[in-house]
């Protein structure tokens, strides 16, 4: 055979090769490319989603914080979160249901400009997030005073609290001895709240004892600690709300309880100091949220706990 013939079928081969090559490299390259794609507006997408998520988890916490008071509290806090954290525009829908839940949905849609490789180049992002309130079962911060749960309360109506010695563990109202029995230990507590954990079926014990002044004077050191407007019950860090446990009698003798099962607990507005006279707590129970656990079975006397359920 000759050279000329040989080189010339050689060159061919190469030619051949070469274009195969070519269409080989040209696939490769859209392949890294998509996975580019994936990695880089896939870890978008991701990150969009996740502060969506966070903001709308942010949104019904903090609204739901309010559904013991007007649908539009909640929606202006809510609005507030959203402003917060730059996705206003988000919102698809807010729903408002008083005394139990709130819900928010937010949209977005996120340009994926690598991807155009893949045939398209925006991705919409939705979530959903629910907070719900319902009865607090566990606490700590409570007050050594507490209430039968057999009064169905009227919030907002003044409670005169009787707390001499002979009234204070009858009736409708009792003093709770909370950690250790003593009048320091009960003004203490008064003034602070117990720092112990308190749950509904704990069995306690009642304060006994002339405890009126130590009352007054706890009563005192928490209307003078309260940086608020006198009336003004919609601050959650005011020292004149007290946590009073809700309960049932456990152990009734001599004409005196003394023993209580917690059942649940309540929020009550210390609206004026005692007077020296009457020897009464005064003030008014209210509805709202704050700091504690479900327990099933708790009953519901207006103190509530906020449950992020989606």
């Amino acid at each position: 055979m000759k050279s000329s013939v040989i080189l010339e079928r050689l060159k061919s081969v190469i030619i051949r090769q070469d274009g195969n090559v070519a269409v080989l490299a040209a696939f490769m390259l859209v392949v890294l490319l998509g996975m580019t794609a994936v990695v880089v507006d896939g870890g978008k997408v991701y990150a969009v989603k996740m502060h969506l998520q966070k903001t709308a988890n942010a949104a019904v916490l903090s609204g739901a914080q309010e559904l013991t008071a007007t649908e539009q509290n909640v929606r202006s806090v809510a609005d507030r979160i959203l402003h917060d954290h730059g996705e206003t525009a988000s919102l698809i829908n807010l729903s408002v249901t008083m005394k139990d839940r709130t819900t928010a949905v937010l949209k977005k849609v996120v340009d994926v400009p690598l991807a155009k490789v893949l045939g398209f180049d925006k991705v919409p992002v939705s979530v959903k997030a629910t907070a719900k309130i319902e009865a607090m079962g566990a606490a700590t911060g409570a007050a050594p005073i507490g209430i039968d749960q057999s009064i169905q309360l009227h919030y907002g109506q003044t409670y005169r609290l009787k707390v001499d010695e002979n009234e204070a563990t009858n009736g409708n109202f009792g003093i709770i001895a909370l950690g250790a029995p003593g009048a320091s230990t009960y003004e203490t507590n008064l003034a602070n709240g117990y720092q112990g954990l308190l749950t509904a079926g704990d069995v306690v014990d009642t304060q006994t004892g002339n405890i009126a002044g130590k009352t007054r004077d706890a009563v005192q050191a928490r209307i003078n600690r309260s940086p608020y407007t006198p009336g003004d019950m919609s601050h959650l860090d005011d020292p004149r709300i007290l946590l009073v446990p809700v309960y049932t009698p456990h152990n009734y003798t001599g004409g005196q309880i003394k023993q209580i099962e917690i059942t649940g607990f309540a929020y009550f507005y210390l609206t004026e100091p005692m007077d020296y006279n009457t020897k009464e707590v005064i003030g008014v129970f209210i509805q709202r949220t704050g700091i504690g656990t479900v327990k099933p079975g708790a009953v519901d006397r207006g103190a509530y706990v906020i449950k992020l359920t989606e």
